[in-house]
């Protein structure tokens, strides 16, 4: 999967406002995130949790009401963290939680960018797994210095003969 059809779609979790907006705003000059969100508390970001399909939070760790360490220990494994904090001594304990990365306030655009690469990586990976993954019809067998695609349902049986395996189709061995 190429960058032009991934679709990340994530929302920010930050208790400051001007902090919250201003995120969002960095992140809006990348046209694969879709922004389904922005939440000053974990309260308002479960719910949406629970009624959207999440790919990405960004996560600041200082919040009002519960840390946002504590709140990543509850986040399903299918959706991805990074961290945003003005606090360094927190990174070790967020990559304990596996978090994607660990962004430091102010958030600088370029390191932003390389935060956003990890989660590019990591969303291609599990797309191509995925696809990987796909049940196929049909397998590809070469004969004779030839490449044949031979559907799953013309074969018959299997022979083995040493070092070589003897494919019984319909059709042809």
């Amino acid at each position: 999967m190429n960058i032009e059809q991934l679709s990340i779609k994530y929302i920010v979790i930050e208790d400051e406002p001007f902090a919250r907006r201003g995120l969002v705003q960095l992140l809006k000059n990348y046209n694969f995130l879709d922004c389904m969100g922005m939440y000053s508390n974990t309260d308002d970001a479960r719910m949406i949790m629970e009624t959207q399909d999440l790919d990405l939070i960004f996560l600041d760790i200082h919040l009002a009401e519960e840390s946002g360490l504590e709140f990543a220990k509850q986040i399903p494994p299918s959706i991805q963290v990074i961290f945003t904090t003005a606090y360094p001594n927190y990174a070790l304990e967020s990559y304990d939680l596996n978090a994607l990365d660990y962004l430091l306030k102010p958030i600088a655009e370029d390191r932003l960018k390389k935060a956003l690469d990890k989660a590019i990586s990591y969303f291609q990976n599990k797309a191509y797994d995925k696809q990987a993954l796909q049940p196929t019809d049909h397998i590809f067998v070469k004969s004779d210095r030839k490449l044949f695609r031979l559907a799953l349902d013309e074969i018959q049986y299997i022979e083995a003969m040493k070092d070589y395996v003897m494919i019984h189709s319909k059709d042809k061995n």
